[in-house]
């Protein structure tokens, strides 16, 4: 049995159906969404001189924009790095008011519209913000300069770093720690040599994420960079001006740099993760060795101090960074009172906005949805060659700049396109219309939902898929009823992230949309048009729209993980009768016999709940089928040996016959409840046939006890 085991989980070997379902959805919407559009870009590249190419690329306003993109991105991850540490330890390991509040503001960026970043901070820090001020009195200017670019990319980029090393230290084993710890190892030391080791992996991938996202990040950077050419012009600025200028080759070149070093950003990141965790294999070999090494050369070196002064400065961090853009945006759109907010909230150009915002975000919803879950699937429960490289070829929306996602889509479908001259024959328009922005909306939302379910799927492994597949399940059942289970939780929460940055996307919109007003002006750029046209109350009016809906889905977001139940149970004299009447919402009861106390019951409670969740037993199936499924008592069971004390398994048990053996434990299961438990078979899920099967053995029971009786 055990060789036969071994050769079906062979790599090559697929139990489970639906291997190619899956991969010709996951390539088609993979070259439809992601791959030929990105073609594009490297055709278009492909029919400039060369000599022209490096002289665009070259030229010194464009070096200027690489370096001032180059530096503030590589700044603002290194400081996120730090601070992204630092929150995913206090996060983790302390406990304190506030922290699931803390928790949840670390989703702000992926939720909160990157214009209303972008105008929120250059109100905060301009010299006459509320801290730029104080820094301009000691002759220190933030906005409009690269101090102030670097600060937009922190702010965009810190969740890439918290929520790449918060699940590795999650799952961290402490053992090595504690055993540290009671022989004596200081917690500074001990974290630098035994738990930094474990997440450095996660740190450089979060690095790599956070300087991607700020590589190529434009609507918060925009509005605070002043755009001063050799200072503050940031290389996708410069694409959307070649853009406005027709200079679509410019444009194209520019793009095309920018895209290489983010592919090789994100090859080393990958290259970086596979070394480390190689490195790291023997981790805990490893671990030992250096527990000893702390052990004889240190000694207790812990201070609750450091606790708090963590705490402290992740708020204070959270506090300037984040929360203070959103009360920013509350006050200047009630500035001029509630009838002006009113007037712009209403605006029919607002209301248009929002239509539009809300369809392209259902859009994207709607199709990566699908798109994540054949993937995720597709990649965590086959094995093939290239498994690895199309994993990597989904994340690239997350590491280029959403300015180059739309120039792809002017590129494949504009009139400049290979597609254009088709288009333009069937009076199909896409660019500077509808389509183009639902298009570009879905582009840079792509990974999110795959990147939720992935890890989830993975590490479920496929064990129970193939016991079912074995069994005569088919595909759409196995996911149904086993792997669904599993990842309902992450799917809406890739559900729910997608559509936040889905209703906040600014940067690729603007290049496809045309800022055709109440046409395909989304939000985003409604924001845009009225903070540019000095509509400033108005903007930030809109702008407070897309904070309630991003603050919205966040609050959707912590709900969905509320699974928390309390049991309130009585000991001696009981509770008070007024506490029962404000707290309890329903009252149990697990029988009618008297107890001492209500421990006892709330434990039996707590047991019979919690081994319903999904990862608490090793087989999930179990729990379904015990004793009262169907209001039936559980069969008997049997083990090895074979034989005992002269008393045999059941033949049908060794015969291998799965549908037999189903039969003969279902028969068993009603003939047990109608011994013991017959007051349940009132109310049990019979079938004519098992019904008949009863009465014939409650005959049979009757004959053999007269016989007996004789």
């Amino acid at each position: 049995m055990e060789q036969i085991v071994k050769v079906k989980n062979k790599r090559g070997v697929r139990v489970i159906s639906g291997f190619a379902l899956c991969f010709t959805v996951t390539l088609a919407m993979l070259g439809c969404f992601v791959w030929i559009p990105l073609a594009s870009i490297f055709l278009s590249a492909g029919r400039l001189d060369f000599g022209e190419f490096i002289r665009v690329v070259t030229s010194p306003q464009v070096v200027s924009g690489y370096r001032v993109s180059l530096s503030c991105a590589c700044a603002a991850a290194l400081i996120n790095t730090v601070f992204g540490l630092i929150l995913s330890w206090v996060l983790v390991r302390y406990d304190f008011f506030g922290k699931r509040l803390m928790d949840g503001l670390i989703e702000l960026p992926f939720a909160l519209p990157t214009a209303v970043a972008g105008i929120s901070l250059t109100f905060l820090y301009s010299d006459q913000g509320w801290i730029g001020a104080l820094f301009r009195k000691a002759g220190i200017s933030i906005a409009y300069t690269r101090i102030g670019i670097t600060i937009a990319m922190i702010f965009v980029g810190i969740p890439f770093v918290v929520r790449s090393v918060q699940p590795v230290l999650e799952k961290l084993d402490g053992q090595y720690e504690e055993a540290a710890a009671m022989l004596g190892a200081g917690k500074i030391y001990t974290f630098f040599h035994v738990v930094f080791p474990e997440v450095f992996p996660a740190l450089i991938a979060g690095f790599g994420l956070a300087f991607g996202r700020g590589l190529g990040e434009y609507g918060s950077v925009v509005f605070i960079a002043g755009n001063i050419p050799y200072e503050t012009q940031i290389a996708p600025l410069l694409i959307m001006e070649k853009l406005e200028q027709y200079k679509y080759t410019d444009a194209t070149a520019i793009a095309l740099v920018l895209l290489l070093l983010s592919f090789m950003l994100l090859l080393a990141i990958n290259s970086v993760q596979i070394f480390m965790q190689r490195f790291t294999g023997n981790s805990e070999v490893e671990g030992i060795g250096v527990i000893r090494k702390v052990v004889e050369e240190h000694g207790d070196a812990s201070n609750p101090v450091v606790k708090y002064a963590l705490i402290l400065v992740s708020v204070l961090f959270l506090s300037v960074l984040l929360v203070l853009p959103l009360i920013v945006v509350a006050f200047n759109a009630l500035r001029d009172g509630w009838t002006a907010y009113w007037q712009s909230a209403t605006d029919v150009y607002t209301i248009k906005a929002l239509g539009l915002t809300l369809l392209a975000a259902l859009s994207a919803v709607a199709v990566n949805t699908v798109f994540g879950v054949f993937a995720s699937y597709l990649l965590s429960k086959f094995y093939f060659r290239g498994r690895q490289v199309m994993a990597a070829l989904i994340d690239i929306p997350f590491s280029i700049s959403p300015v180059i996602a739309g120039l792809v889509f002017i590129l494949t479908f504009g009139n400049i396109g290979w597609m254009g001259s088709f288009l333009k024959e069937h009076g199909i328009q896409i660019v500077f219309a509808v389509p183009g922005v639902i298009l570009a909306t879905i582009f840079v939302t792509f990974p999110f939902v795959f990147r939720e379910l992935f890890p989830v799927m993975n590490a479920c492994g496929k064990d129970e898929e193939e016991a079912a597949a074995l069994m005569g399940a088919k595909g759409f059942t196995i996911f149904w009823r086993i792997t669904f289970p599993h990842i309902k939780w992450a799917l809406l929460y890739g559900v729910i992230l997608c559509g936040a940055r889905a209703m906040g996307e600014f940067g690729a919109v603007s290049v496809i949309s045309g800022h055709l007003r109440g046409k395909t002006n989304t939000l985003p750029l409604h924001v845009e048009i009225l903070y540019n046209e000095f509509h400033t109350t108005a903007a930030f009016a809109v702008s407070s729209l897309l904070v309630l809906m991003a603050v919205m889905i966040l609050i959707a977001r912590s709900l969905a993980e509320e699974e928390d139940l309390v049991f309130l149970c009585g000991h001696y004299e009981g509770i008070d009768e007024r506490a029962l009447e404000i707290i309890v919402s329903d009252y149990l009861s697990i029988g009618d016999y008297v107890l001492t106390g209500g421990e006892l019951p709330a434990m039996v409670m707590i047991d019979c709940i919690s081994r319903l969740i999904p990862g608490v037993l090793n087989n999930d199936v179990s729990a379904e089928i015990e004793s009262f499924h169907d209001n039936l008592l559980e069969y008997p069971q049997y083990t090895r040996p074979e034989i005992y004390e002269g008393r045999r398994v059941p033949e049908v048990l060794l015969s291998g016959h799965h549908k037999k053996i189903e039969q003969w434990r279902r028969e068993q299961s009603i003939c047990r409840t109608w011994e013991r438990r017959p007051d349940l078979l009132k109310t049990a899920n019979l079938t004519e046939k098992e019904k008949l099967f009863l009465e014939s053995w409650k005959s049979l029971q009757r004959e053999e006890k007269k016989d007996l009786q004789l």
